[in-house]
Parts: structure tokens; sequence; C-alpha cells
């Protein structure tokens, strides 16, 4: 690490550590996603991260290869419907709704933008972060009954291989993890964990209108 270029000594003291910074602009509405990378994927493309890592996405600019393993507190999970097809995507979390219903309809369609499934908030001990992982692929919606079966326990997520006849591709593994983990304060937990549970998204009545649904 290089040196500071000037001394801190008899300089106002910084409002808050490394740590607390980062914690503070990562907790709210939105958080930090972890995706499974393929080879198509435009982190890849970009030499982001590799084909069959799971990437930690602040931004389209801020990408972390978090290698092909990591653990994770599983924290909590609600359903996820998503279209991209418009000129303001369309979040929805409301599984009995006509927009989540409309959403998952078209979600079979080639290049219709649409992606359901459940997503689950995870706490990255690594990244001293919450993030979340979303289950949008059909591969990873099978993955995700063994995901739920964690909740409020330690996971670690892997990556394998997949051949179907001509297609291949990269699929989350996630077994329960032994190893411990720094946590962070059990009151922080239960409020991103509020935030993520109670936000409503922005649904509009009726939706119209990257992810291939394998």
């Amino acid at each position: 690490m290089s040196a500071d270029l000037i001394k801190f000594d008899g300089m106002p003291q910084l409002p808050v550590n490394e740590d607390e910074f980062n914690k503070e602009v990562s907790v709210g509405n939105y958080l930090p996603r972890i995706q499974v990378v393929d080879s198509n994927s435009r982190v890849c493309k970009k030499k982001q991260a590799e084909a069959g890592s799971y990437a930690f996405i602040k931004s389209e600019d801020d990408v972390i290869d978090l290698s092909n393993q990591f653990d994770a507190l599983i924290i909590h999970v609600r359903f996820t419907a998503i279209d991209t097809s418009g000129d303001t995507p369309v979040f929805c979390h409301d599984k009995e709704s006509a927009t989540y219903e409309n959403i998952v309809e078209r979600s079979g369609g080639t290049d219709s933008g649409c992606l359901y499934g459940p997503e689950f908030l995870l706490y990255v001990p690594s990244m001293k972060a919450f993030a979340t992982f979303f289950c949008a692929s059909a591969t990873a919606r099978r993955e995700s009954k063994n995901i739920y079966k964690l909740i409020k326990r330690g996971a670690t997520f892997k990556t394998h291989y997949i051949e179907k006849g001509r297609y291949s591709w990269y699929g989350p593994l996630v077994i329960e993890c032994s190893t411990p983990m720094e946590l962070p304060d059990m009151e922080e937990i239960k409020k991103v964990a509020t935030e993520f549970a109670t936000d409503k998204g922005n649904t509009p009545e009726v939706a119209t209108g990257e992810e291939r649904d394998r």
C-alpha cells in the first residue's frame, strides 16, 4: 500500500473509518448484487470477473471477482420479478400481483428482458457487506431450494459446470458452511432485513412489455 501523501497530525478527524464508510454507503434500498459469471455475461467480456466465478457487483464499473467460492450468512428471501424491456425497469416483489404474473409469463420469450425468481439477502464476511443473490435462471431457481434450507445459517456458494446437449453454462451449488463467520451487530442485520423484506419495488398496476432461462 502506498504511503499517505499528507500527515493527518493536527488535521480534523475523519467522521468514520473505512469499514464504517463502506457499510454506510452499501446499506439501504440498493444493495450490491452477486451473480454467477457466464462467458457471455458483460462482466466476463469486460474482464471484470472470470467465467465460473461469482461477481460482487456494486455498479457497472465496480465489480469484484469472488472466485468460484465464497461464504455467506443467508438472512432472508423475497420473490422478485424484473422487466427491463422499457425505458425504466420495473421491479415487483408481490408474487400474487398481475404484474408479477405478467413478467413470469413473458420471461420465456427470446430477449424479453423479463426475469423472475427468489432473491436472497446475504451477508458476505469477506466483503464486510450485505448483498443480494437473485435466482433468475431455471438453474438457479432449482438450486434455490437448497439455499432456502440454509436461511439464518452459514452457506458456502460454489459453481459447477453444466453441459446439456450443445449448450453449456455455469450454475450455483450451495452447501452448508461450518466455518465461523464474523458478523455485524444483530440490530444492523435486523435493520437491513426489514428494509429488504418491506421493499415494494416500483410496481405499476400492470407491467407491459439478459439472462437466458435455462
